[in-house]
């Protein structure tokens, strides 16, 4: 009726707020929630904004509940996916990896499932495993260039060497290969294989640009130190740590 469809205007309008760098309406969209709990678009706005804000039990309380009066929504699963990875712990992530895989069930188009599964068995270090699902990421339209860059940094985590480079030669210039994360690679690349001093001017627009992460000027710093430039690898580190205290290969 039409009370539904004011419910789920305002559900709208609280996600494009969140999207749009406002200030999360946390207070706003769990008032939402809690009023109209048999409206699922209020109950996807809710969770979202809590997974946004990092109340990862609350909003699995929210979404756990939406689930199971009706569990065919793909959103509420990679919700659920996204505040179990936040609880941590063995359980949590293998509860994240099957409510993606719930997601990407009730929705083969929705490559940000498939995407999470990929990246989490990354972080948690199971680099064949990531291989093989950005691999199928690769083969889709929309995630290709994520797909791709992504199984190359997994088999250069694995060593491979030669395929993760000649993977990411092969993309073209106007795509993942130039973009920051690309020439990451690039230099970490370079200096698995020694080449330290060529990783210092790969990595070299990435650590001066004002934009600059932690995780780049790290990387630099190892190829500086590796490169004989200790005292520059040491302004580095201090940079990164600048940047992000809490970054751990800069420690």
């Amino acid at each position: 009726g039409a009370n539904g469809r004011d419910v789920s205007a305002r559900s709208l309008l609280l996600r494009v707020r969140a999207a749009s760098g406002q200030p999360l309406p946390v207070a706003e969209a769990r008032a939402l929630g809690a009023r109209h709990p048999g409206n699922l678009d209020a109950q996807v706005a809710a969770a979202e904004i809590l997974v946004e804000a990092r109340s990862a039990d609350e909003a699995a309380q929210v979404l756990d509940a939406a689930i199971q009066r009706d569990g065919g929504r793909t959103e509420l699963h990679y919700l659920r996916g996204r505040a179990r990875r936040m609880q941590g712990q063995i359980e949590g992530a293998w509860g994240a990896i099957e409510s993606f895989r719930e997601a990407s069930r009730l929705n083969p188009d929705f490559f940000e499932a498939d995407l999470a599964i990929a990246e989490l068995f990354f972080d948690k270090g199971e680099f064949e495993d990531a291989a093989s699902a950005y691999g199928r990421i690769a083969q889709t339209t929309r995630g290709a260039n994520f797909g791709r860059l992504g199984r190359a940094e997994a088999l250069w985590a694995l060593g491979r060497l030669d395929e993760a480079e000649a993977l990411v030669a092969a993309m073209p210039s106007t795509q993942a290969r130039d973009l920051p994360r690309g020439r990451l690679l690039r230099g970490r690349i370079l200096l698995s294989r020694g080449q330290a001093r060529r990783a210092v001017e790969e990595l070299r627009p990435l650590a001066e640009a004002t934009d600059r992460t932690a995780e780049a000027v790290t990387v630099w710093a190892a190829a500086q130190r590796r490169s004989g430039d200790v005292r520059g690898a040491e302004a580095s580190v201090e940079a990164a740590l600048r940047l992000d205290g809490g970054y751990p290969e800069a420690l």
